[in-house]
């Protein structure tokens, strides 16, 4: 059965693209639906006929798309997925057919949200979205403090909590054969890993799955904001310090 990863922006969704890929009976794609680009591999692309900016085409038969994608990766013997923001999918009107398909399994990857908004704009403001390992990325950039903004926080949170509605409200249609709640912070845990397998039907080890994609902010969380107390103050004048990492 084909699968989806649907996430949020800055949830690690290419790093666990990247991780289930490299399970020799899973082939996954990754943000297929981008709004300006085809992200898929160039070999995909050639026996599509395609490049990656024929987005109009993508866009004029996406569920036909997806089916010839499907068929060649399950053509090859592996398990298809793909990795996609909700947005996306909507724009071309895909995750109605495919988010209440019983015959699409969907992992729902979820970050904690306060580290999501500080990625988020530490993204938007160093223009570094995506770091592979090898790459040379200067410290400042991949270190840069950002300002919390209890304006923009407010309608990020909104965003995120109705994406969290989106994905309750899947789980309790379909359940635990459909639906598995995948969290960031466990990503390097290869039991957890070993579930996300285990649900879409691959028989690999995690112990044996790889990524080169690279966590980009090591540093403790409070060091990223240059006014963390004013996230602190915030947080606790609106009854929200639940929402703080518990590492």
């Amino acid at each position: 059965m084909p699968f989806l990863i649907l996430t949020q922006a800055r949830s690690g969704s290419y790093h666990l693209a990247a991780l289930l890929n490299s399970a020799p009976d899973i082939t996954c794609f990754g943000e297929i639906f981008k709004e300006n680009a085809l992200e898929l591999p160039k070999p995909q692309l050639a026996k599509l006929g395609l490049t990656n900016r024929d987005m109009a085409a993508r866009d004029a038969d996406p569920i036909g798309l997806l089916n010839r994608l499907r068929k060649d990766t399950e053509a090859c013997g592996t398990i298809f997925g793909f990795k996609d923001f909700l947005p996306n999918l909507n724009r071309v009107k895909v995750f109605g057919k495919l988010g209440h398909s019983e015959n699409w399994q969907k992992i729902i990857l979820l970050r904690n949200p306060i580290e999501r908004y500080i990625s988020r704009r530490r993204a938007a403001e160093t223009g570094v979205f995506v770091v592979k390992q090898g790459e040379a990325v200067t410290a400042d950039l991949l270190h840069a403090k950002i300002s919390f903004d209890a304006e923009s926080f407010n309608q990020f949170l909104k965003n995120h909590m109705r994406f969290v509605e989106v994905a309750q409200n899947l789980h309790q249609k379909h359940g635990d054969a459909v639906v598995f709640t995948a969290q960031y912070e466990r990503l390097s845990d290869p039991r957890h890993l070993q579930d996300i397998l285990k649900f879409v039907g691959s028989q690999a080890s995690a112990n044996h799955l790889t990524s080169d994609h690279v966590k980009q902010y090591a540093k403790p969380l409070s060091e990223g904001v240059e006014n963390w107390g004013a996230l602190l103050a915030y947080l606790n004048e609106n009854g929200l310090t639940s929402l703080l990492p518990t590492t």
